[in-house]
């Protein structure tokens, strides 16, 4: 089992394609580990690193891990490493093995502490095991990530949902909302104004404009 880790800028397309068919294929993925959901560098330095374990045929564990200045930049060789949602990996075996090789790339560039929040599904008891036997912190905030199986067809996901949450579909559909997918930036850009309101009224901070539309 070969790990590698790179600075963003040096990641080539034909591996970030690669990663992304890798994330494709694991239930653990999130949106926020594709090589394609923010830019990898900025004009001035490296703020992201990817870090992958491969067995010579595929790739089996990924992370992206986005540079934090936790003293501001004005002591910008005080840095961490924040894993939005990763590290990556269905195998619990191979993700504390992956764990264990970034620890060493981290401290032998030496980042003050790495941040994870890895989605855990159907393994959580057995990670948080290891992972509180080899000394990390339990962040005692819960995970905000919601997972919807759509395969199921709309009547079956209907009936799962919250009774609150079924009511308020039911009045939405007797006011006449409708809902339709995006079809151009016009629509993600209407879809984004909306977002602000709602940020607004529930007093929360959405991703800045440029930020969303590059994702959609």
């Amino acid at each position: 089992m070969i790990f590698r880790f790179c600075a963003g800028s040096e990641l080539q397309d034909d591996t970030k394609r690669e990663l992304t068919r890798f994330l494709d294929t694991q239930c653990t993925a999130h949106p926020f580990q594709y090589p394609g959901w923010a830019p990898l560098v900025s004009p001035l330095r490296s703020f992201a690193y990817c870090g992958w374990l491969e067995d010579g045929r595929s790739i089996r564990a990924f992370a992206r891990c986005n540079v934090l200045h936790p003293a501001s930049r004005l002591l910008p060789g005080v840095r961490a490493l924040a894993l939005t949602r990763g590290p990556v990996c269905d195998e619990p075996e191979l993700l504390t093995r992956f764990l264990s090789h970034l620890v060493a790339a981290a401290r032998e560039l030496g980042f003050m502490y790495v941040d994870i929040s890895p989605e855990h599904v159907g393994a959580a008891a057995e990670i948080r095991c290891w992972l509180e036997s080899h000394g990390w912190v339990a962040d005692a905030r819960a995970p905000t990530t919601l997972r919807l199986d759509l395969r199921r067809d709309c009547a079956a996901l209907i009936a799962s949902f919250r009774a609150s949450t079924r009511y308020e579909i039911r009045r939405a559909e007797k006011a006449g909302v409708q809902v339709r997918v995006a079809g151009d930036r016009r629509d993600c850009e209407v879809f984004y104004d909306l977002l602000q309101r709602t940020a607004s009224e529930k007093d929360f901070n959405p991703d800045a404009r440029a930020q969303v539309l590059h994702v959609w």
